[in-house]
């Protein structure tokens, strides 16, 4: 999974004070071009990374000048951005606009904003964005796939406001599943319960865009409705069909038919975020970045001891348990550590601990 400056060691000898870096990962997904005949269901559902400060600027994650690499032109030409408020549900629709005089200058705008720039417009905490693609990428097939890097300082529990009458589009911020009966949302106070036509309806992201409904599947939460229901997650159209084992997305979205109000997702199997225990190496502050050019998801972080072992652990969705994938080779103060995954793997969580290599009161 990971390499660069990495060994794999088996039976050294570990002492009880570690610590744990904040966890980190990266997730690749594809832009659909639109088609030649301007078919509008192509639209991909992205997680906004926001837990690190709260909310990310278009700048920090498509660079002042795209970095990123998004398809650049006009609002017809260009990819655009679709962003959600959360509190008037009103989308905005951000694109990168060459240098056109008199009317534009090169730089991030935003449809129906004239030249203003909106490379300082913040993506919501717990939102959402849609990534369009614009006809210009029709002619660059080979920039059909974007990637995020993510530093995911993430709660066990994300509670999110779901208003009446209206989808709610949310994000967990993490490319891990989450099995519908796991996450909570079902005894959420702002989750109306029912059946497919009054209680809420979860849509959930299931990739087949050109299928009805536009690349979702729906779900709602039944109670026991005799002779038609068991109680339990249940899918429109499937009937009584449970489907509890159903993976919740990174990105969602909720129909409300109820009042709408709170709800909560929670990830069960999540049990630490940073961590440093007593005597503990410093937890390493880490540096995360896609290297489109190697094809590569890298995460970087300076030593504090030749005397401390760093080793990487990839969260493992079937065992649900955390795995030491390599070992780092240990490197003197302030040096660099790089490690690497290949972006074909889709997706990955992982994490560094850290741990004395000799106990603290041997250290030269």
């Amino acid at each position: 999974m990971f390499g660069l400056l990495a060994s794999i060691v088996l039976g050294f000898t570990t002492y009880a004070q570690n610590s744990i870096s904040t966890p980190f990962g990266f997730h690749t997904q594809t832009i659909r071009h639109f088609t030649q005949n301007g078919q509008q269901g192509n639209f991909t559902l992205i997680g906004s990374p926001s837990f690190t400060k709260g909310s990310y600027t278009i700048a920090d994650i498509f660079g002042i000048n795209n970095e990123f690499g998004l398809s650049q032109g006009d609002s017809e030409v260009g990819d655009k951005i679709w962003i959600n408020d959360p509190e008037t549900n009103y989308w905005s629709q951000i694109y990168y606009q060459y240098s056109f005089p008199p009317f534009f200058t090169e730089g991030w705008r935003q449809i129906g904003g004239g030249d203003v720039d909106v490379s300082t417009k913040t993506i919501p905490q717990n939102a959402s964005i849609f990534l369009q693609s614009g006809v210009g990428a029709l002619h660059r097939p080979d920039m059909s796939n974007v990637s995020f890097a993510y530093l995911l300082n993430v709660p066990p529990c994300v509670t999110y406001e779901a208003k009446s009458g209206t989808f709610n589009f949310f994000s967990r911020g993490i490319p891990i599943g989450i099995p519908l009966m796991d996450t909570g949302i079902q005894i959420s106070p702002g989750y109306m319960k029912g059946d497919s036509q009054s209680a809420d309806i979860l849509w959930i992201p299931n990739g087949t865009w050109n299928a009805h409904p536009h690349g979702y599947s729906q779900f709602f939460y039944t109670q026991d409705l005799p002779p038609f229901f068991t109680e339990g997650w249940k899918q429109v159209g499937k009937g009584n069909e449970d489907m509890s084992n159903i993976l919740l997305t990174s990105s969602f979205a909720i129909q409300t038919k109820g009042p709408g109000g709170e709800i909560r997702v929670c990830n069960p199997l999540w049990s630490k975020i940073e961590t440093a225990f007593p005597g503990a190496p410093p937890v390493p502050l880490l540096e995360v970045m896609i290297d489109l050019q190697q094809d590569r998801f890298v995460v970087s972080w300076i030593s504090s001891s030749s005397n401390i072992r760093y080793s990487i652990e990839a969260w493992d969705e079937w065992s649900h348990q955390w795995s030491v994938v390599l070992v780092n080779d240990p490197v003197a103060a302030g040096q660099i550590v790089n490690n690497w995954a290949g972006l074909s793997m889709g997706s990955a969580i992982g994490r560094v601990v850290s741990e004395w290599i000799l106990p603290p009161e041997q250290q030269p």
